[in-house]
């Protein structure tokens, strides 16, 4: 396993002809990363190394950390079979590579042969039904039981309860009540944040995980409750390892500043909403900072739907503000 690219913060090896899965009956190598914030395989076509390094060296330079120059790298080499140069294979991308998260580290130790075959059987393949008739609008994100109340009275198509500073019993005792509550509202779609297990426990109809959620929920189990699936993404490293699992549809931010969350990443902005909406086939919502001042901006972008905190939230008058922002949306 030969290392092709290294930096102070880790490296890729290319690994040729790996096979066996439905998944690589097209792209016959990988790229395996390890990096901070990644671990895992990009299948790619077969390329000569100086694809990806090249590729890989013009993201640095353009400000680019390794994981995201990573998945750069594969792009470039799908671009390369429609004789794309760097630029347009990552702006017009062919494809969006996929980024599995592989389990150990250990895996480094093995001979090439051996490693192959646990590759292979870290690759199940995943798939959730679409949501895109209900992220259509707008989605609000609430924190209590009593505003999900108010959301469900004013017909909102779907909406996401987040329930974070409370003890695990309280905790418990929301999600059972939020998920009692959206069975007497059949036409709004009720997704639990975070709580996966007490999702499919308590019969609601989707899952929203964060990042670092997805590397810790069983996502097999998941996967076999046939809920709906949302996904939270900031990057493009991060937006690789969510359309691995083919999610409902996938939450691209913060577009805006906010004040909801305390976050590491910059915002991402309209440019950047745009691009996920027009290179990824499935509904993209856009979530941060997001409030009747910018509403329009956002749906410029086309993408389906937006992601609304603390413009309910924060509102004197929740009902009020989901309809304004509701009705902007739609007309």
């Amino acid at each position: 396993m030969k290392k092709i690219i290294t930096t102070p913060r880790g490296y890729i090896c290319h690994i040729c002809n790996i096979s066996g899965l439905e998944i690589f009956s097209k792209y016959t190598d990988v790229l395996l990363c390890n990096w901070p914030f990644v671990f895992g395989i990009i299948p790619v076509p077969h390329a000569k190394k100086n694809i990806f390094i090249d590729s890989f060296n013009w993201s640095l330079k353009s400000g680019f950390i390794e994981e995201d120059a990573s998945i750069h790298a594969a792009m470039y080499s799908f671009g390369v079979l429609d004789k794309k140069n760097i630029k347009d294979s990552i702006l017009f991308p062919s494809k969006v590579p996929e980024l599995m998260d592989l389990t150990t580290k250990q895996l480094l130790s093995f001979p090439v042969d051996k490693l192959k075959k646990n590759i292979l059987n870290s690759c199940m393949t995943f798939s959730f039904p679409t949501a895109q008739k209900y992220v259509n609008g707008v989605y609000p994100i609430v924190d209590s039981v009593e505003l999900l109340h108010h959301m469900f009275d004013v017909g909102a198509k779907i909406i996401q309860l987040r329930v974070k500073k409370n003890i695990q019993e309280n905790i418990e005792q929301s999600i059972k009540k939020a998920c009692q509550l959206s069975f007497k509202y059949p036409d709004s779609k009720l997704f639990i944040n975070d709580h996966w297990k007490l999702a499919i426990d308590n019969g609601a109809f989707g899952i929203h995980l964060g990042q670092e959620d997805l590397l810790e929920a069983d996502m097999t189990e998941i996967n076999n409750s046939r809920l709906h699936l949302g996904l939270s993404s900031h990057s493009y490293w991060e937006v690789s390892r969510a359309i691995r699992y083919k999610p409902s549809y996938m939450a691209c931010g913060p577009i805006f500043p906010t004040k909801a969350k305390k976050m590491p990443w910059a915002t991402q902005g309209i440019q950047n909403l745009k691009y996920w909406t027009r290179v990824l086939d499935l509904p993209i919502v856009g979530i941060g900072g997001i409030g009747l001042s910018n509403l329009n901006k956002v749906k410029k972008s086309n993408c389906s739907g937006v992601s609304v905190i603390s413009a309910i939230s924060d509102s004197p008058d929740p009902r009020k503000s989901f309809n304004t922002l509701e009705y902007n949306w739609q007309k």
